[in-house]
Parts: C-alpha cells; structure tokens; sequence
C-alpha cells in the first residue's frame, strides 16, 4: 500500500500496489477527509500495525491521531485527538514515527 496527504484538498490517498514498493503498480483505493481537523494535511505516519494513523495540519499547526477500525484502510478512520506544534513550528511538514 502507499498513502499520500493530500496537501491542497484536505484529504489522505490510499493506493494498491501490485507490486511491493513499485509507484508504477500503483491504483487508487480510497481516500479519506480530515477537513473537520485541518484543510491541509502536509504529513502521514502509521503505528506498525497499522491500526492508528497521524496526519500534520499545516493550517492549525497540530498532529492529528485516528483509529482505523480496519488496519491499514484509511475509510476506516475515526479522529481521536490532537497536539499542537504551533510553539516549535508554524509549516510542519513531514512526518515519522
């Protein structure tokens, strides 16, 4: 799987890849919303088990934690909470865990 934060529209891109580590095997999935949390997702980091899911917010300047019901299904995903970053940096983009 490959996942992308969709910087302009406020959601997260999940992707098949038919082959492991191969962009060019790549076919769309399904994407999921955080408009409620933020318009602009700059970053995205999975637990290993795939079960929790943390988005950076470029326009409230937070990390933002979901659970997916499902691991690794990102339509799965419930918003939990979230942590400023404001004070350390006002552009925070990227993300690792």
């Amino acid at each position: 799987k490959m996942f992308i934060a969709g910087n302009e529209n406020d959601r997260v891109y999940e992707y098949m890849l038919a082959t492991a580590w191969d962009v060019s095997s790549a076919s769309f999935v399904d994407s999921f919303s955080i408009a409620s949390e933020d318009a602009s997702p700059n970053g995205i980091a999975f637990s290993k088990s795939g079960d929790k899911m943390f988005i950076v917010g470029h326009v409230n300047d937070r990390v933002y934690e979901y659970t997916l019901a499902t691991a690794w299904d990102v339509s799965s995903a419930s918003f939990v909470d979230s942590f400023s970053v404001a004070s350390e940096d006002t552009v925070p983009n990227g993300m690792f865990l």
